[in-house]
């Protein structure tokens, strides 16, 4: 008897293998070159989360929280944003002005 096979379904199986055998090397060398990079990480020597118990002697009673008025905030802001433009446009007027004696 001889076995008939189509070249579609013979194509489609070399696509499939060829897919399975890429995915698995790229996932082997991502896996080794992770592996590798990660070698001269070191985890911390101190616990972070230790240092919250500081917190438990010290006296919060002391520490009122005092909120800052928006409108303070603002206006310090605002300031030193036209402290800045202003020192910005005199720059650039410096510049100008060296640029015109050396001509």
């Amino acid at each position: 008897m001889k076995v008939v096979v189509n070249p579609a379904v013979v194509a489609s199986f070399f696509v499939i293998l060829g897919s399975v055998s890429v995915g698995v090397v790229s996932g082997v060398t991502a896996f080794y070159l992770g592996s590798e990079s990660l070698k001269t990480v070191n985890s911390p020597e101190e616990n972070p989360t230790q240092k919250l118990g500081k917190w438990e002697t010290v006296d919060l009673k002391k520490y009122h929280f005092q909120p800052v008025e928006e409108k303070t905030v603002l206006v310090k802001v605002y300031n030193y944003v036209q402290e800045q433009r202003r020192a910005v446009k005199e720059q650039a007027r410096g510049k100008a002005k060296e640029k015109g004696k050396d001509k």
